[in-house]
């Protein structure tokens, strides 16, 4: 998947309260049942991420909780499909690592990492008036996960 990160304040050097906003989407493969125990077979179908996590962050690192959202489009089940999920996200330079906990159990694992790009001017911004937003990519994976 590939999206967007938003800090709000910026990120600089310096340790802060930071709320992040992401916006993933991209293509899923797998297998998704419904509540029904209908179970449709994924291959390359639309989804989205979604989280909103917070915590200490700076440019360097640190570690943030929230809640997100796993979306899978209609034309899965005919309807979309939402998997509510908590998250604890722990970055370092250019990477984060979250781990996901479905509302109504299992778990799934995020690898996040910042486009190329991104990381060209990010080490002036950070010094400076500070990194409000990133492009990234993620990938997720998961034994399975309910929400």
């Amino acid at each position: 998947m590939r999206g967007v990160i938003l800090h709000e304040p910026p990120l600089t050097n310096d340790a802060a309260p930071t709320q992040v906003r992401g916006s993933f989407s991209g293509t899923c493969s797998g297998e998704l049942t419904n509540r029904r125990g209908r179970t449709r077979q994924l291959d390359d179908a639309k989804g989205a991420y979604r989280a909103r996590p917070a915590g200490e962050l700076s440019c360097l690192g640190g570690t943030a909780i929230g809640n997100g959202r796993l979306i899978f489009g209609r034309r899965i089940f005919g309807h979309r499909k939402v998997i509510e999920v908590s998250l604890t996200e722990r970055r370092t330079p250019g990477v984060a690592e979250v781990t996901l906990e479905g509302a109504a159990g299992g778990s799934a694992s995020v690898t996040g990492t910042v486009s190329p790009m991104g990381l060209v001017d990010a080490g002036e911004r950070c010094s400076g008036s500070g990194l409000r937003r990133l492009r990234g990519d993620g990938r997720i994976t998961s034994p399975g996960i309910s929400g």
